[in-house]
């Protein structure tokens, strides 16, 4: 019965949403979220496009190839059911990619659902991420690369000002293309105290590290962890689409890009065993604003410190009923990271924003907010290296892991991304860095 009142609760509220947005679409100033339409979808049909075709408020419908398959595609809005009009011959709900295939000159960042009946949400840039504008030895792959890297507000883009830039951006690619490791298993290993197990970069997943180019842009130092720890903490920005899921802050894929490989489950940089793969369609979503979208990652920059802290609930299907529960009835407020936007805008390069310690970064309400006990190895042997996971056949309570933990579903990242995206307008006043 909650989860009934809580879906009817959501529905109201989106369609609240849809009206006070619609009546702001063509502001660019603070308020609520612009949305090209406030519940899109991306309705396509088998065949070439007539000319002229329109789709939602005026957007002209546009041809995508798939293989052999030509299909016209509109945006169009779906309202709460994403609804692709079968009786209109729009009636195939596809990736939002379908709608924008060459992502436009001003790309838009988008809130997306799976679809609009299933839960999981994720964050897309919609201008392809930041990896394919770079080389194996961080160097751009031509000046028009190195324009647009900047300009997607991509990570370390000093390129005189830091001679370690070049060495960053390598690692990032690495990290981008070879997967060693986990996201969150880095992050966790790498602000462990002292006398607990730390990154183990030692291992085969590792051995970009000790080949060319790499090893001279490390000084064949390949043991030089403090210097990954705090270049990998910008890792995500490198990724066209960010999620928050069972493996932490997750690289969602596009359908299209099926066979690449998925960050693996891993233990300290220890590989435990290959990550699942996941692609999720971005079958319904909202839009920002053209100001806000080229913000995009400095929201992320925001949050990334205190999401680097958090694992997804544990305990299963009601654990993660009651978390969103408490969303939607308040008992756990989505915050916006004003303060943290604020620095990571403020901050003249990353080089400087990384060297600043992570708990300087990170937002204390939302870890109030979020704290738990956990009782699996994952995250509590960074902890406790010797407990086991609680149900472990033959453990005693001694040996049960137990530890303080800060836990979240993805609706909580993505209502704190778009909530700290409403805020930049006051906290960052500053131009985006250029490539210098």
């Amino acid at each position: 019965m909650r989860l009934i009142l809580a879906c009817f609760w959501l529905l109201v509220h989106g369609a609240s949403a849809a009206r006070t947005a619609a009546s702001a679409e063509e502001s660019e100033g603070p308020g609520p979220i612009l949305l090209t339409s406030p519940e899109t979808a991306c309705c396509c049909k088998k065949g070439k496009c007539r000319e002229g075709s329109k789709g939602v408020k005026g957007n002209a419908a546009v041809p995508y190839m798939e293989g052999n398959t030509t299909y016209c595609c509109k945006q169009r809005n779906g309202g709460w059911r994403q609804n692709c009009d079968k009786f209109g011959g729009y009636g195939e709900n596809k990736d939002s990619s379908y709608c924008q295939p060459d992502r436009g000159t001003a790309p838009r960042v988008r809130l997306c659902r799976k679809s609009m009946m299933a839960s999981h949400q994720f964050i897309e840039f919609g201008d392809g991420g930041c990896t394919s504008l770079l080389s194996a030895d961080g160097s751009f792959v031509g000046e028009f690369e190195a324009t647009e890297y900047a300009k997607r507000d991509c990570p370390f883009t000093e390129i005189s000002s830091d001679p370690l830039a070049k060495a960053r951006r390598a690692l990032l690619y690495m990290f981008s293309t070879e997967k060693p490791a986990s996201y969150s298993d880095v992050m966790h290993s790498c602000n462990t105290r002292p006398n607990q197990p730390q990154l183990d970069v030692s291992g085969d997943n590792w051995d970009s590290l000790r080949k060319e180019p790499l090893r001279s842009l490390l000084n064949g130092d390949s043991s030089a962890v403090d210097f990954l720890c705090k270049t990998l903490r910008l890792a995500p920005l490198m990724w066209e689409r960010v999620a928050f899921g069972g493996n932490g802050i997750m690289h969602d894929l596009r359908p299209q890009h099926a066979g690449e490989k998925t960050y693996p489950i891993s233990m300290n940089g220890v590989l435990k065993r290959p990550g699942k793969f996941d692609t999720y369609k971005c079958g319904g979503y909202s839009t920002f604003t053209e100001r806000q979208s080229q913000y995009g990652r400095r929201v992320l920059r925001a949050l990334l410190p205190t999401y680097a802290a958090h694992v997804f609930v544990q305990g299963g299907f009601e654990a993660k009923r009651d978390h969103l529960l408490k969303a939607v009835f308040g008992v756990k407020q989505m915050t916006p990271y004003t303060a943290q936007l604020k620095a990571s805008c403020d901050f003249p390069s990353d080089s400087e924003l990384v060297e600043r310690p992570l708990a300087e970064m990170q937002n204390a309400e939302v870890l109030k907010r979020d704290e738990n006990r956990c009782h699996k190895t994952f995250p509590c042997a960074y902890e406790f290296p010797n407990c086991v996971s609680a149900g472990t056949k033959g453990a005693t309570p001694e040996q049960t892991c137990s530890c303080t933990c800060y836990t979240g579903i993805c609706t909580y990242f993505a209502s704190d991304f778009t909530l700290t995206m409403q805020a930049t307008e006051e906290a960052c006043r500053r131009a985006l860095p250029t490539a210098s």
